[in-house]
């Protein structure tokens, strides 16, 4: 199945009869498109992350995030990364990151 296939399989490329025109969907734009594209398109669209520890009326840091969905997946994972406390545990005779090890892996620790 080649991309375009692809694309309009998982509706992301649709057809309008009444125009009888095809084009792809503000998904497709949202999950692939470019910075510009998405703010051309939605120029209302962002992400915004807040993080509070010490004063609820206050944040301690923020971000925007403007891009692709894909994209924002993995900023988000490092905002949290950034703020998240990482238990300490033991492998054997060395300390790990709880973070870095799937759940298949976590299992024998339980």
């Amino acid at each position: 199945m080649g991309d375009e296939e692809l694309l309009r399989s998982a509706g992301l490329i649709l057809k309008d009869d009444e125009r009888r025109r095809e084009g792809i969907t503000l998904a497709a734009i949202l999950l692939f498109g470019k910075d510009i594209t998405i703010m051309s398109a939605l120029p209302q669209h962002k992400t915004d992350v807040i993080f509070r520890v010490e004063n609820k009326d206050r944040y301690d840091d923020r971000d925007v995030i403007v891009t692709n969905l894909f994209d924002t997946y993995d900023w988000l994972m490092e905002f949290g990364k950034k703020h998240l406390s990482d238990p300490f545990v033991l492998e054997g005779i060395n300390s790990i990151g709880v973070r870095d090890k799937s759940k298949h892996q976590l299992a024998v620790f339980r």
